[in-house]
């Protein structure tokens, strides 16, 4: 299997993408499910899973390409790296939000182009922190928390704005979570700022198709020390 290493910059900032890939067979596991004890001890063997059920790959030792430096030009000096994805032509699509661009690397890791900054204007962002594609070859990047997405051709070229209105609930912002196979928008509220959280299901156009209801935020505690630390509780609902 092949492993993209992107970025090590001011912050250590680091994404790995995943290629497919093939390796060697992996070590064999016991045929059938066998109980045993063993000083008392109950030891349990799992049956081997069939050979056609699942992939047989692991990730490889060292990095096919590696984007990002600590000294050099410009476009290669990554500051907050959250995301990157790969292109059908080979293309790799870096959010370095340091910047709040989207920086394009071809298939070496070569840089090609960047798109969109810092700013309020169309294709431009505050808080970039996601990036997706549409089915066909358009490109979406969202902010958060925000209720809109910016599109983008595969040239890099401001499309249009999809918008999400606040539906069930309008107490907190509702923003993007993934892209479907169908370029169905998942989108939810923050489930720490918002208890309970509303998950929808938007089309492309920023119509509300289903409501998948409200769910249960998530569970914090404080902890007080020479600061004020609010963190998530360990095994929260």
């Amino acid at each position: 299997m092949r492993t993209v290493v992107v970025g090590r910059s001011l912050v250590r900032a680091t994404i790995l993408l995943s290629l497919a890939g093939c390796a060697d067979n992996p070590p064999a596991r016991p045929s059938s499910t066998t109980v045993t004890d063993s000083a008392g001890i109950r030891i349990i063997e799992n049956i081997r899973p069939p050979d056609d059920s699942r992939l047989d790959w692991r990730v490889g030792s060292e990095p096919a390409i590696s984007i990002g430096a600590l000294e050099g030009d410009d476009p290669y000096m990554l500051f907050g790296v959250r995301d990157a994805i790969m292109l059908p032509d080979g293309r790799i699509v870096v959010v370095n939000a340091g910047t709040m661009e989207l920086r394009v690397f071809d298939a070496e890791g070569t840089h090609l182009a960047t798109w969109g900054g810092r700013g309020e204007g169309p294709g431009e962002f505050r808080n970039l922190v996601r990036i997706e594609t549409l089915p066909g070859d358009s490109i979406i990047a969202w902010q958060w928390p925000a209720t809109s997405i910016s599109v983008f051709d595969s040239q890099g070229n401001f499309v249009r704005t999809i918008r999400l209105e606040r539906s069930l609930d309008d107490r907190h912002d509702l923003g993007p979570v993934t892209v479907l196979r169908d370029g169905t928008i998942l989108a939810s509220q923050d489930p720490v700022s918002a208890d309970p959280f509303v998950v929808e299901l938007w089309d492309g156009e920023g119509e509300l198709r289903h409501s998948l209801g409200t769910h249960p935020g998530s569970e914090r505690h404080v902890i007080e020390t020479f600061t004020r630390m609010v963190l998530p509780k360990t095994f929260g609902r």
